[in-house]
């Protein structure tokens, strides 16, 4: 029921079963969309793989892991091969580089609610979503200050096909249940981690990622009647820029008692109105920043504190430690999604939703 400032806004029809009032309209209980449906699953999968390794060389310089990975459904009697890839080289440098090239045929059966289609029916023809995918990466170990480092780059693309295309209502994922769109992502990761205080790790990250789809036999025509095809639109994951900043220290002379902090800043992600058409969902939610703020207190740890305890409970014990967070130290507002109002005269407006301004969290953490 669609209602603004007091107002219920005329709708097509009643929801069966849904007793209506009496004479008077504004008792009526009137839905302007609604779906209905009862169904049940009975299914069973099959699922394998097999793997090996190949030193492909007398110095071990060139590694070969490979396998495949098989899939049958009776839900819609798919059989699906998966094979895959990594090649590593490792060069015999003064410094140690790995170099990998990862390639590979990949599917995603669907689960339930990718299958349903929005009036509610399962498509029982529904196919696995599949993609090809080719990632070009390296991981470089170095020492600074006598300490350990490790660079990692990973360049890739992924071209999918069989996607089932799907629009989110304020924080509703709603599938199309079809098998309606290809698409592709690419994109690169850099990460710098490493001990920049003795003993603690931390990690600066940075991502560059375009994910678009295009939907098939969609169309519209524009305002002098050219038939268009919108082609490739941002998908609703297509985030195009993060990067993300970790950083620990502890208290001089007290190792045990730390301090994090944790700074995060991205690009917004594609939305639209839910009643909109797919292409037409390519608005940008505004910027994501967040500050976190963290302490610790490691009261006991494997390196440190095992080999007093000979025996008994604590001797099982890796580590353990108390932790007080803040997440959003600085209440940023972000948004994570929009609810659409609409008024008297039918004019949608987006209201952002914002997610949790600050949150403190306590919690402690025991590893065996």
């Amino acid at each position: 029921m669609t209602d603004s400032s007091g107002y219920t806004l005329p709708c097509i029809q009643t929801h069966p079963g849904i007793a209506v009032g009496d004479d008077d309209p504004s008792r009526e209980l009137l839905f302007g969309r609604y779906f209905a449906a009862d169904n049940r699953i009975n299914t069973w999968r099959m699922t394998g793989f097999i793997q090996s390794n190949w030193t492909l060389d007398d110095d071990g310089k060139f590694v070969l892991n490979s396998g495949l990975r098989a899939h049958y459904w009776t839900f819609n009697n798919e059989f699906t091969v998966s094979p895959r890839f990594i090649l590593s080289y490792t060069p015999q440098w003064k410094h140690q580089w790995v170099f990998r090239l990862k390639a590979g045929s990949y599917y995603q059966p669907a689960f339930y609610r990718e299958m349903r289609r929005p009036d509610g029916t399962l498509n029982k023809h529904i196919k696995s979503q599949h993609s090809y995918q080719v990632a070009l990466s390296g991981d470089y170990s170095f020492k600074i200050w006598n300490r350990p480092f490790k660079l990692s780059m990973e360049a890739y693309y992924k071209y999918l096909t069989n996607l089932i295309s799907y629009t989110i209502d304020n924080v509703k994922i709603i599938y199309s249940g079809e098998n309606d769109a290809k698409g592709y992502a690419t994109g690169l990761d850099v990460k710098l981690s490493g001990e920049f205080i003795r003993g603690l790790e931390s990690w600066v990250s940075f991502s560059l990622m375009r994910t678009a789809e295009d939907l098939l036999h969609d169309y519209y025509y524009d305002a002098n009647g050219h038939y268009i095809e919108p082609g490739y639109i941002p998908r609703p994951t297509d985030q195009r820029f993060a990067i993300n900043i970790f950083f620990q220290d502890h208290v001089p002379f007290y190792t045990p008692l730390r301090v994090h902090l944790n700074f995060v800043f991205s690009s917004g992600l594609p939305y639209g109105a839910p009643n909109a058409q797919r292409y037409q969902q390519t608005l940008r939610m505004p910027w994501y920043r967040r500050v976190d703020v963290g302490f610790s207190y490691m009261f006991l740890e494997q390196s440190r504190d095992r080999m007093k305890h000979k025996s008994g409970f604590l001797r099982a014990i890796k580590n353990a430690g108390l932790y007080l967070e803040v997440f959003n130290i600085l209440g940023i507002n972000n948004t994570s999604s929009y609810i659409w109002i609409t008024d008297i005269n039918n004019v949608q407006t987006a209201v952002p939703n914002y997610l949790t301004p600050r949150l403190i969290n306590l919690k402690l953490a025991v590893e065996w």
